[in-house]
């Protein structure tokens, strides 16, 4: 049996996303985790004022991060809803995005220079790419946290109807039953820790060859391996501690499985409204409005 099959996507582009959860919905008709864990590392240290975009003009690391991860949850929601209506062993499904600690570098959330251009006010810095990363990891976490939310006070009944009526229920609408199950999807994030992969190469853009070296071989030693990176992972996943009382939602976690706070702006819900409905937009603007529950049912573009 085959147990693996890959699908390539750029998570920068919109429209790739949306085909390829298209293509996921045909090739399969149960979803029980979702692990959110593709995207662009820290960029190298930059020196013009307009950085690298994505195909829709949105800074390119924030597009891929954050605005693919966020198309392409929505979109998979309903499958992963169906799951838990239709399936009677699947008492729950989850979702986790893979997040850093640099999400604290960024202590505030402009929302206007997520889409910058030659007009748009900003001081080029050579640490832009850090900041770029922090900022889209606080995304990341920002975007838990809503979907959270709005899972629990069952503000997505208009998303799950879509996935009904392709093969749910059969009458493309949600009852008390069905919105109960949106209870049942849980949404969190992990810091997989400090890893000497190849990744850490791009420090020596910014601290120099030497002490790039250096900053990688000490993290060879004190950081985390890639067993532990994966084992906050699959403890989101698939551990039973994430559904017992009230269940875990919206939270942090760090190596091995342990529970952290984040920054302040991380846990700010306003902010996380309002990011939320600014992606939301954009991705309207791209996509069409509606999109959320019309992508899939459409044409394709």
């Amino acid at each position: 049996m085959q147990r693996t099959e890959f699908i390539h996507c750029d998570l920068g582009d919109m429209l790739q996303v949306k085909r390829v959860v298209r293509d996921i919905r045909k090739r399969t008709d149960r979803l029980d985790i979702l692990i959110c864990n593709a995207g662009l590392p820290i960029g190298p240290p930059q020196h013009r004022q307009t950085p690298p975009l994505s195909p829709q003009s949105i800074e390119s690391i924030f597009a891929t991060n954050h605005v693919g991860h966020h198309i392409l949850t929505i979109l998979l929601l309903p499958l992963l809803h169906s799951t838990v209506t239709r399936f009677p062993d699947a008492t729950s499904a989850r979702i986790v995005f893979t997040t850093s600690s640099l999400h604290q570098l960024c202590r505030e959330l402009d929302l206007n220079l997520l889409m910058p251009s030659e007009e748009t006010p900003t001081e080029s810095a050579c640490y832009d790419g850090i900041w770029h990363y922090g900022r889209s990891k606080l995304a990341n976490i920002l975007f838990t946290r809503e979907l959270s939310r709005r899972l629990m006070e069952g503000a997505l009944r208009g998303v799950f109807a879509t996935g009904l009526s392709e093969g749910g229920n059969g009458n493309g609408s949600v009852d008390d039953d069905d919105d109960e199950a949106s209870k049942h999807i849980y949404v969190n994030s992990f810091f997989p820790g400090n890893i000497a992969t190849d990744q850490m190469n791009i420090w020596k853009g910014y601290l120099g060859t030497v002490l790039g070296k250096a900053f990688k071989m000490f993290f060879s030693v004190a950081g985390q391996s890639t067993r532990d990176a994966a084992a906050t992972a699959l403890y989101l996943a698939a551990s039973e501690d994430i559904v017992q009382g009230d269940g875990v939602r919206g939270q942090y976690f760090v190596p091995i499985a342990k529970k952290e706070e984040t920054s302040r702006i991380a846990g700010d819900m306003e902010v996380a409204k309002q990011l939320w409905e600014w992606t939301d937009r954009k991705v309207g603007e791209v996509l069409g409005d509606g999109w959320q529950t019309n992508a899939i049912s459409g044409e394709a573009c």
